[in-house]
């Protein structure tokens, strides 16, 4: 594993923190003028909604459906964020007065997107507007057939658009027109929809706030960069979340088994998984109802439902991990793996092909079969963008769409070799050898200046960490083993490590190579951040890398 120490982007002079702050503020490119915003997000730095294009028209087209009492379908989507943003929008705008009702499509039958049988559902149930929410920049299609029905359609999303656009009566997104942050989740924009809408009624938007909790949820799920109004969203949706009013959050945060404070890790892998669930192994509605229930024997019954879709969802995922690594392993040294199984989960191989290229540090393509093609997603790694490789193969494809990190595809049986030959000769064109060597940046070299308390410090006022943001990392060098190395379960381990006299609780979890550098030297050049031990109530040293210090 590579390490590379990041460089200072601005002068640490140019800001007004103490020196780690400073220099992790520079490092991360933070301009001097908004540290003060990334280090103290509050929902005061958050911009106009009115700055989006179409947003007055768009407030307006939903103050005349206010007043004419007309129906109003909301389209979502079926991952946390398309949850997340129905559940707020539906919650909000009944609240306020609207006749709403909800639609998700089904993976499995209508795929992702705008579905005409939801158009059809709102034009059945005598609906004249439809608001997406994290989907629709693309539906040609299904907007015009929208438009043929007499069903207005206000498009909210965060997606890429193409183009040209779809020819709605108003689309709120963030990459058009000239809105200052353009990547901000599907939730995020529903967030800004309505927050002008509370504006524009002369509402006090604190019992808007108090919906951030969503809008936490749906954007650290969906993997945007912390940062700028996210990171304002994060923080204050998740001081939200730790004190949440909802049923139906409330009984997932009591069956998933949390009872102290909340952070984005319970938001990743615990509140998440278990909302995702719901769309990848049944469907996403389940999801929904959880989020808008008021009745908390109901919220109780689908916490519990969405909790053992998870663990079915964990049982697949762990053997569909075994036989894809095995697969991977039969392939030998490749450049891309493509895999392909008809028997795998349709909603479970974007979580496998993540898994294989942690395994292998390679780009992987997982495939199952859906009658006569095949279907599936794909993740790559560093430095290497997915969506343009499989571009590159549009003519063995039936359908793709993603970005540079995922992306998803289908192909029919007949084209599947010389696709995988196609997209590993043109990863042999565009890749080298170090980029499929893992790269550890490291943030500051802490060597010479080791604080506990001012990295402590310093560490907090960068929370919340995720996308874009993430912890910290920290090179020691000629770090030292006190004592023995205690395995406490398969590939994670506890010790303690002198740094500069300061002796510490540390741990590891990963390949016991790291371990061997560390119990085979005198000393250590550790790559290190910091996590919470709950059991201690105080921060320890978590291990990332380490070599030997000669």
């Amino acid at each position: 594993m590579r390490w590379k120490l990041k460089k200072p982007v601005f002068p640490i002079e140019k800001y007004t923190f103490s020196p780690i702050v400073s220099l992790l503020l520079s490092v991360r490119g933070v301009e001097p003028e908004k540290a003060g915003m990334y280090l103290y997000p509050g929902l005061g730095s958050l911009y106009s909604p009115f700055k989006f294009k179409d947003m007055e028209k768009a407030i307006d087209r939903l103050i005349l459906a206010l007043r004419r009492n007309e129906r109003i379908l909301i389209h979502g989507d079926f991952d946390v964020d398309g949850v997340t943003s129905l559940a707020l929008m539906y919650r909000v705008l009944k609240r306020l007065g609207f006749e709403v009702f909800a639609y998700v499509p089904n993976r499995f039958d209508e795929g992702y997107g705008v579905s005409r049988q939801g158009i059809e559902k709102a034009a059945k149930a005598g609906a004249t507007l439809i608001i997406t929410v994290d989907c629709g920049i693309t539906a040609y299609e299904e907007i015009e057939y929208a438009n043929s029905l007499k069903i207005d359609v206000i498009i909210t999303d965060h997606h890429e658009p193409k183009e040209s656009l779809p020819s709605s009566y108003a689309i709120i997104n963030p990459k058009l027109g000239d809105y200052p942050y353009d990547n901000l989740a599907g939730v995020g924009v529903a967030f800004k929809l309505l927050e002008g809408l509370y504006e524009k009624l002369k509402r006090d938007k604190t019992e808007l706030y108090w919906d951030l909790d969503l809008v936490a949820l749906g954007t650290i799920s969906d993997l945007v960069p912390l940062i700028d109004e996210n990171r304002i969203f994060a923080k204050a949706g998740i001081s939200i979340l730790n004190k949440t009013k909802k049923a139906g959050l409330k009984a997932l945060k009591n069956v998933a088994g949390i009872s102290g404070a909340i952070d984005t890790y319970h938001v990743s892998f615990i509140l998440a998984p278990r909302l995702n669930a719901a769309g990848r192994m049944e469907d996403a509605m389940k999801a929904f109802k959880l989020l808008v229930t008021t009745q908390g024997v109901t919220a109780r019954q689908h916490a519990v439902e969405l909790n053992n879709l998870n663990l079915k969802r964990q049982r697949i995922e762990k053997d569909m991990v075994e036989e894809a690594i095995n697969m991977a392993k039969a392939k030998g040294d490749r450049l891309i793996y493509v895999l392909y199984d008809p028997g795998w989960h349709e909603g479970v191989v974007g979580i496998v092909a993540s898994r294989v290229v942690d395994r292998f540090y390679r780009p992987a393509i997982l495939l199952t079969r859906k009658d006569d093609v095949l279907k599936g997603s794909a993740r790559s790694i560093a430095g290497f963008n997915i969506f343009e490789a499989i571009s590159s193969q549009g003519e063995y494809l039936e359908t793709f769409g993603g970005h540079k990190y995922a992306a998803g595809l289908s192909l029919k049986p007949e084209n599947l070799e010389k696709f995988e030959e196609g997209i590993n000769a043109y990863a042999k064109s565009v890749l080298s050898e170090d980029d499929l060597e893992k790269e550890i940046e490291i943030d500051l070299d802490i060597s010479d200046v080791y604080n506990r308390e001012e990295l402590i410090q310093s560490f907090d006022l960068f929370q919340p960490f995720g996308m874009g943001n993430s912890k910290p990392k920290f090179l020691f060098r000629r770090a030292k083993l006190i004592g023995a190395v205690n395995r406490l379960k398969e590939n994670f381990y506890k010790f303690r490590i002198d740094i500069n006299g300061d002796i510490q609780t540390a741990v590891y979890a990963g390949n016991s190579d790291v371990i061997s550098n560390i119990t085979s030297s005198r000393k250590s050049d550790v790559v290190f951040t910091l996590r919470e031990d709950r059991f201690l109530s105080k921060k320890i040293i978590e291990i990332i890398d380490a070599k030997p210090s000669d």
